[in-house]
């Protein structure tokens, strides 16, 4: 299936999905006001206290090894103040989707758990970049890098049959993307559908323009600071390291991209190297389930 119009196409796969399992309204309101300059934590904490298992993995995540603290917190404002809004919004959102993730898929080229590994380690990677590299506190870029497939999962909802046909064609075929491969078969790709279910929710332009051009081919050498070079770049270290979206495939990356990963490649070697030690940190975090 080949259409006109690819972007009206995804805008009709999200539109008119009734079932989709998307993020729950609480999580969205959250993220929204997390997402925003001005956002006040008073607000937000209501919110969040709406949610008693979000209450549970709020105070969980802030009382984590991962911030190592001395003395337990046990107040969800603190805990909120401490994490940081954009943490918040990260977990709150992550939290939500990590069900559909996890659940078993018998695909021979698609897995879902695989897709939840892959956007681990790509917004792990994208936020050592964005840390490392250009000394931003990369939330934004984790956020990215976590959803920038997530259009994979509106069209693993919405049209099962065909997504499984485009990545078992992208599984064999070394030259094509799998972005050709779903607009031959879907009409539209990954990336289209994943801004229009981002802008759905409300999400940052910043973070939507990332999820729409993260295999787009860069020819300004000042956009590689922006989101959608950061997750770009970043999935190619993911896949480096051992976590692809399919088995035994591993996009090179082209433009002015691969000119910067060559300059910079000890940088990014490191990154690679560390990698599995990051992940092995949000994994306590974001994969942790208590009781």
């Amino acid at each position: 299936m080949t259409v006109e119009n690819p972007t009206s196409r995804a805008q009709e796969i999200v539109e008119n999905l009734e079932d989709i399992r998307t993020l729950p309204d609480v999580a969205i309101r959250v993220s929204q006001l997390a997402s925003q300059e001005n956002a006040e934590v008073r607000r937000i904490e209501e919110l969040v206290r709406m949610d008693p298992v979000l209450v549970s993995r709020v105070l969980r995540m802030v009382n984590s090894a991962y911030f190592g603290l001395r003395n337990p917190v046990e107040s969800i404002s603190k805990a909120i103040i401490f994490i940081g809004l954009k943490n918040l919004r990260n977990l709150v959102v992550v939290d939500s989707l990590r069900g559909f993730f996890v659940e078993e898929d018998d695909d021979p080229h698609f897995s879902r758990r695989r897709l939840w590994r892959h956007g681990v380690a790509v917004g792990m990677s994208a936020q050592l970049i964005a840390s490392r590299l250009y000394g931003s506190p990369g939330e934004d870029a984790f956020l990215g890098g976590m959803l920038h497939d997530i259009g994979l999962m509106v069209e693993d909802q919405a049209v099962p049959d065909l997504l499984r046909q485009s990545v078992g064609r992208y599984a064999v075929d070394e030259n094509q993307t799998l972005q050709q491969c779903e607009n031959d078969i879907i009409g539209t790709n990954h990336a289209l559908v994943g801004e229009c279910i981002a802008e759905r929710w409300g999400f940052p332009e910043e973070i939507r323009d990332a999820l729409a051009s993260h295999h787009d081919v860069l020819r300004d050498w000042s956009t590689l600071a922006g989101l959608g070079a950061q997750v770009q770049i970043a999935e190619y270290v993911a896949d480096v390291a051992g976590y692809p979206l399919v088995e035994g495939r591993i996009d090179l990356p082209s433009g002015i991209v691969e000119s910067h990963i060559y300059e910079r490649q000890e940088d990014y070697q490191i990154l690679v190297d560390d990698l599995h030690g990051q992940i092995d940190r949000a994994t306590a975090i974001y994969e942790e389930r208590g009781e």
